[in-house]
């Protein structure tokens, strides 16, 4: 279950989240330590769905070692990688590969470092380094046509799917109720402490996305009450053509499951315009 840093478990009072925050930074500067709600617990797999998978085991440049799924889909003509939120690790996004599959799409999803069973302790930049091991394995060892490759990012994963957006030609990019940047999200939860205690870790979607020339696909809700619904709007006001806007109903964790049936109706319709007929899936 995705989480916005510590302050959902800190529901007592603001009071004391701007003593946890503050003595956070006391200790190590920033409080960039309480962005990442890591689980090791690997529950399930993509057999539950009755679907073939490849165990992945990916090294980074700076030595972690990450694990993933490789699941094929029957006729694909296109590859998902994807990249999830804060709380939970792969396992908790079945629903991803359970949409991926009925849209004929190979996906590859994998866990940060500290994640699941990956190795390391996660930091903003050891995210981007992840990326850029996904990213290379469906490139280059899958043999995935970068034409082909739909980079799809869930919450904080957004932020990750944007920075690869900006290194990588790509189809297609989906942002599902991703944040600005984490300072703002701060700011509005926790008032001004909270955007100067994380500009050490700001997971920047709003400048990354500017660096990213592909079609992008917004997807928010406005009952998420842990990224506020302009922030999407933001994004998708920032994004360069062509762009597509989704708005989806539930909360933050169970928006994309709720609202299912809208959100994989648009993202079809939006590959259909974007991906290339005869491209080069992947195997």
């Amino acid at each position: 279950m995705e989480r916005l840093f510590l302050i959902p478990a800190l529901h007592p009072g603001r009071l004391q989240v701007h003593v946890v925050l503050a003595a956070s930074f006391l200790v190590t500067g920033c409080a960039c330590g309480l962005v990442f709600h890591p689980d090791p617990w690997v529950r399930t797999t993509p057999a539950s769905l009755g679907l073939a998978y490849e165990d992945v085991v990916l090294e980074t440049d700076d030595g972690e070692r990450l694990r993933g799924w490789w699941v094929p889909a029957g006729g694909a003509w296109g590859t998902v990688v994807f990249f999830h939120g804060n709380g939970g690790n792969m396992s908790s996004c079945l629903d991803a590969v359970e949409t991926a599959h009925r849209l004929r799409l190979n996906i590859f999803l994998f866990d940060y470092r500290g994640y699941g069973r990956s190795t390391g302790t996660p930091t903003e930049r050891g995210l981007f380094l992840d990326a850029d091991a996904a990213c290379a394995h469906v490139l280059h060892e899958r043999g995935v046509s970068s034409g082909t490759v739909v980079l799809w990012g869930r919450s904080l994963g957004g932020a990750v799917a944007a920075y690869a957006a900006s290194r990588y030609h790509v189809s297609v990019l989906v942002l599902e109720s991703t944040f600005v940047s984490v300072p703002r999200l701060a700011e509005e939860h926790v008032g001004c402490l909270g955007r100067k205690l994380f500009l050490g870790c700001t997971f920047d979607t709003l400048g990354l996305l500017a660096k990213t020339r592909v079609p992008v696909l917004v997807v928010h809700s406005r009952d998420d009450e842990i990224v506020p619904f302009d922030h999407g709007r933001t994004l998708y006001d920032a994004a360069a053509h062509p762009k597509t806007f989704v708005e989806i109903q539930g909360s933050h964790n169970q928006g994309a499951v709720l609202s299912r049936a809208v959100f994989e109706r648009e993202l079809e319709s939006f590959l259909n315009a974007h991906l290339p007929c005869d491209g080069k899936g992947g195997t």
